[in-house]
């Protein structure tokens, strides 16, 4: 018998939870304090302050552009180059909803 649960209650408490494991896997990740890559209340990942935090450690990156093909409706896709200072460079691509072109 499949019995769920839609409370929204219990829906925002997975979420909340969701949230926090993925900020704990980046902070352990980068060796980043919580505070210096979280929103203000310190329950999401906040790119910008993170990609801050990264160019404070030495990385190189870039500025966020836009670019010219973008797969999600409703959502901007922005690109960044990182270069990590032992040389190794990558591209990370991430989305804001609501902002189009």
């Amino acid at each position: 018998m499949k019995t769920a649960t839609k409370s929204p209650e219990l829906q925002a408490a997975l979420k909340a939870a969701k949230l926090a494991a993925a900020v704990s896997r980046v902070a352990d990740a980068t060796g980043m304090d919580r505070s210096e890559i979280t929103t203000q209340d310190g329950t999401q990942l906040d790119t910008f302050k993170f990609l801050d935090a990264m160019r404070a450690r030495g990385y190189q990156v870039s500025e966020p552009r836009i670019p010219q093909a973008q797969t999600r409706r409703g959502h901007t896709a922005w690109k960044v180059d990182i270069t990590v200072p032992a040389g190794v460079s990558v591209q990370l691509v991430f989305f804001t909803p609501g902002v189009t072109q």
